[in-house]
C-alpha cells in the first residue's frame, strides 16, 4: 500500500508552479514568476485535484512544534539545549512562560496553521465547482484538514478569524476574530460534513479515514467539556477496527507506524531536509525536526543518532513510572543505564562522543522520538527524521472515553473504568494495578494515566490547561493569561487593530 509520506515532496514541488498566493508580503507579490500556470489550466486533469489535496496535507508538518511545546511548557520536560540553557531563546522563554507577543516561535506556529487553513480552503474553493474522480472523498479530506488546523489554532490562540473560502488580501481588516465557541462550531461543521464521505480505510496510508475524523470530532467535543457529545463520537471510533498494540514499545518503532493503534498519524519523511538557515519556516524539510531537537548530543552510537538535547524529561515525570509499568523504557531513555555508568561525568570522561545539554545530569531523554541510527543519511540530517507524529492513538480514544463517561451529567463509572482498564492492563499486565471506584479520584487517576501514556507526545501542557491544573503545576503560570498564546504582534498590526489581543498580553 502506497504511503502518503512518499508523495509529499513531488506534489509540493509541482504546486510551486501554480499561481497560489500564500503570502501578502510586498516582496513576494513583486517577484516575477516565470513558470506560472493559471488555475483553470492547472485543473484540466483530474490528477491536479489529488496534487492540490496532498499539498494541503503538507502543512501538517507544523506538529513537531506543538509536540515540543506541549512537553517543555509543561511539568514533563524542560527546554534545555546548550549554552547554559540560552540556546534558541524563543524556546527558552516558552519553557519558562516568559514569552511575549513578539516570540518568533509563536508567530511561526500561527503562520504554519493559517497556511494549512489557506491550502485546505483553496482546494475547497476550486473543487466544489468542478467535477473529477473521487470528488466527495477529496472534499471530505480537505474539510478534515481545515478542521484540524482550526482546532490547533483555537486550543493555542483562542477564537480566530473564520471564513468558508480562502482568505484574500483585505480580509485581515474586514473579518474580526470569532469567539472560541464560534470557532469550535465551525470546526464541528467541517467534521460533520466530512465524516459521511470518508472511507473506513484509505488506499494510501496517511490520508485521513472516517475513524480519524470521528476521533478528532470527539476530541473537539472533549475540549469543550461536551461529555455526551464526546462519548457519542468516540464510541463510534471503537467500532472501526482499531485496537491497542499488545506491546506498548512497538507503537513507536518505524515498523509500528500507521499500525492498528494509529487513528490519525502525521507523516514525516527522510526524502528532504532543511538546514540551520531555514528550519524555522519548515522550509525544504519533509522530516520531523522536533525529533532531532529531542535527541542526545551523541555520535557514533549503533542505536541512537545525534540530536541537540532539547526537550529533556524531568525527574518528576520519570519517577512516576511504577516498576511494573512497561511504558517507562519505551518512553524514557536513561542514557546512564544505557551505557552502564552511574554519573553523566563518567559518560563525558569515557571514549563515547557525548556532550550533555544543560540540566541533563540524570541523562534522561524521550525515547519515543529520538532519531535512530540508519534511518537517514546525507546532509542536514537533523531535519530529516522520518519519525511520524502519532497525532491520535487509540489509547487516547479510550482515555477520553473514560474521562467523558466519568464526568458527564449522569456518570457511568463502570464504562469509565472499563476503558481505563484497557490502557492500564496493557502497561502493567492484567489486574496488576487497582483503579479507584468513582468520582474525582477516578478522574484524577485518568489524568495521571494520560500523563504516563502520552509523555513525549505533546499533549501534557494542553491537558494541564483544560483540567485547570496548570497554575498548581507550573511556577510562572498566570491564570487568565497563559491558557493561550498571544496573537503575534505582527498579526495585530497587519489587521490594523481589527484582531484583538488575548487577555493578559
Amino acid at each position: 500500500m502506497k504511503n502518503i509520506k512518499n508523495t509529499y515532496l513531488t506534489i509540493v514541488v509541482s504546486m510551486a508552479f501554480v499561481m497560489i498566493p500564500l503570502s501578502c508580503s510586498e516582496d513576494f507579490t513583486n517577484v516575477e514568476q516565470e513558470f506560472e500556470v493559471g488555475v483553470d489550466e492547472f485543473f484540466l486533469e483530474d490528477e491536479a485535484f489529488f496534487e492540490l489535496l496532498i499539498s494541503a496535507y503538507d502543512p501538517l508538518a507544523f506538529s513537531w512544534q506543538t509536540q515540543l511545546f506541549g512537553e517543555f511548557m509543561s511539568d514533563n520536560a524542560i527546554v534545555a539545549g546548550e549554552d547554559g540553557c540560552q540556546d534558541i531563546p524563543e524556546f527558552q522563554r516558552l519553557g519558562t512562560l516568559t514569552h511575549t507577543t513578539t516570540n518568533i516561535a509563536v508567530a511561526r506556529l500561527w503562520d504554519s496553521l493559517f497556511g494549512g487553513v489557506f491550502r485546505a480552503s483553496f482546494f475547497l474553493d476550486n473543487a466544489q465547482t468542478r467535477e473529477f474522480e473521487d470528488k466527495d472523498v477529496f472534499i471530505a479530506e480537505a474539510r478534515f484538514l481545515r478542521a484540524l488546523f482550526y482546532f490547533e489554532l483555537v486550543r493555542n490562540f483562542g477564537g480566530v478569524p473564520l471564513k468558508e473560502s480562502r482568505f484574500l488580501p483585505g480580509d485581515e481588516t474586514a473579518i474580526p476574530r470569532s469567539s472560541i465557541e464560534e470557532t469550535y462550531e465551525f470546526i464541528e461543521n467541517d467534521l460533520n460534513a466530512a465524516i459521511p464521505d470518508l472511507p473506513i480505510a484509505q488506499s494510501q496510508v496517511g490520508r485521513v479515514t472516517r475513524g480519524g475524523a470521528m476521533a478528532l470530532l470527539g476530541k473537539v467535543k472533549f475540549y469543550q467539556e461536551d461529555w455526551d457529545g464526546a462519548v457519542e463520537a468516540l464510541t463510534s471510533v471503537t467500532t472501526l477496527g482499531f485496537s491497542l498494540m499488545p506491546n506498548f514499545g512497538d507503537v513507536f518503532t518505524t515498523a509500528g507506524e500507521n499500525g492498528i493503534e494509529s487513528v490519525f498519524e502525521i507523516q514525516y519523511s527522510n526524502a528532504e531536509g532543511g538546514n540551520w538557515n531555514n528550519w524555522q519556516e519548515n522550509a525544504e524539510s519533509e522530516g520531523n525536526i522536533g525529533a532531532f531537537f529531542s535527541g542526545p548530543r551523541l555520535s557514533g552510537d549503533p542505536v541512537y543518532d545525534a540530536g541537540f538535547s532539547f526537550n529533556i524529561p524531568q525527574s518528576d515525570l520519570v519517577d512516576l513510572y511504577a516498576a511494573t509499568d512497561s511504558r517507562k523504557s519505551p518512553t524514557i531513555l536513561n542514557l546512564l543505564e544505557y551505557f552502564g555508568v552511574t554519573t553523566e561525568q563518567e559518560l563525558i570522561d569515557s571514549a563515547i562522543e557525548y556532550t550533555p545539554g544543560c540540566e541533563t545530569d540524570r541523562g534522561f531523554y524521550f525515547n519515543k522520538i529520538i532519531p535512530r541510527t540508519g534511518e537517514i543519511d546525507g546532509a542536514n540530517q537533523f531535519a530529516r527524521s522520518p519519525y511520524n507524529h502519532r497525532y491520535i492513538r487509540y489509547a487516547d480514544v479510550l482515555l477520553m472515553l473514560a474521562e467523558a463517561h466519568n464526568r458527564k451529567t449522569a456518570p457511568n463509572e463502570n464504562l469509565a473504568k472499563s476503558f481505563l482498564r484497557q490502557v492500564v492492563d496493557r502497561a502493567h499486565g492484567t489486574g496488576v494495578i487497582s483503579i479507584p471506584e468513582s468520582g474525582m479520584q477516578l478522574t484524577q487517576r485518568i489524568w495521571d494515566e494520560r500523563r504516563l501514556e502520552f509523555a513525549g507526545e505533546g499533549d501534557r501542557f494542553y491537558d494541564l490547561i483544560r483540567t485547570n491544573q496548570a497554575a498548581s503545576r507550573l511556577p510562572n503560570f498566570e491564570i487568565g493569561k497563559h491558557e493561550l498564546f498571544p496573537i503575534p504582534l505582527d498579526e495585530i498590526q497587519f489587521s490594523q487593530g481589527n484582531w484583538t489581543q488575548n487577555p493578559g498580553w
